[in-house]
């Protein structure tokens, strides 16, 4: 949680144009995606095969909730850029998707988890 902090202390604190751009947001949710899943690939290395598997989907799963926590919180950073309400769309799109995403995972989980 301290980096999703530290990347939402940034965005708050540095009014930069490329960070306040719907471009620069969403890629700031997307490196946040990924450290986290770096660091679950080490935390569920040294598990069997099946529980690997469950290891990385609960880690996607969670991921995906704290992208789309930054997401949602991002929405009203996009009152200060050029064009807000194509910004708000671009957003809602991307939370959308993370949404289904979860459900996915959340499908894939469930069912690897019945596997023998």
């Amino acid at each position: 949680m301290d980096k999703v902090q530290t990347y939402l202390d940034k965005i708050q604190q540095e009014q930069v144009a490329l960070v306040l751009s719907v471009g620069g947001l969403l890629m700031t949710a997307y490196r946040l995606y990924k450290d986290y899943l770096t660091r679950a690939a080490r935390a569920c290395a040294n598990l069997d095969p099946k529980e690997k598997r469950l290891c990385m989907l609960r880690f996607k799963i969670d991921g995906k909730r704290r992208q789309l926590t930054a997401l949602t919180s991002l929405l009203s950073k996009c009152r200060q850029t050029k064009k807000p309400d194509e910004c708000v769309d671009k957003l809602r799109q991307k939370i959308e998707t993370c949404r289904q995403q979860v459900d996915y995972f959340r499908e894939r989980y469930n069912a690897e988890r019945e596997k023998p």
